[in-house]
């Protein structure tokens, strides 16, 4: 795996803060989770991804959220084929459900995207390491509304 850009590091970093702050803003019980090598199992670190948010939802547990700046390109957005298998592993792992978070980098809008639906696509024909999907089959977020309506809204999809 290809070292990460400072630049890259830093716009991962305020994505990561402006879903903070949503949540802060939400009330919303939250961890943020420590991503260093030495909070993690030595024998699962190649096989798992951990999320970067474990969020609360009385009486039904916990769900994850995995925070990405994210650009749409000609109205897609693109992941990585290995992130996204190792969190869906993380949670079947774990029985916990999880989301990537995509915030633009420069604000606006934001999208959900459920790793399990991920996981079951085909990689995009030209770039075989790569998840390509239209914006149209994720879940638009505002965060000008609390995090429970966001919730609420993607759980019906």
């Amino acid at each position: 795996m290809a070292p990460i850009k400072p630049q890259d590091i830093a716009r991962g970093q305020a994505a990561e803060a402006r879903f903070q702050a949503w949540l802060e803003a939400s009330r919303f019980p939250y961890f943020y989770i420590d991503q260093t090598m030495a909070t993690f199992a030595r024998h699962l670190r190649g096989d798992l991804k951990r999320p970067d948010f474990f969020v609360g939802i009385r009486g039904v547990g916990l769900l994850g959220f995995d925070v990405k700046a994210k650009t749409v390109y000609r109205g897609q957005i693109f992941f990585d084929v290995e992130e996204v298998r190792r969190l869906a592993n993380f949670g079947q792992l774990f029985n916990v459900s999880i989301y990537f978070a995509c915030l633009q980098p420069r604000g606006g809008g934001a999208w959900w995207a459920w790793v399990p639906d991920l996981a079951l696509r085909s990689p995009a024909p030209a770039t075989p390491g790569v998840f390509a999907v239209p914006v149209r089959e994720l879940q638009l977020v505002s965060f000008r509304e609390p995090f429970d309506v966001a919730l609420s809204e993607a759980l019906r999809r």
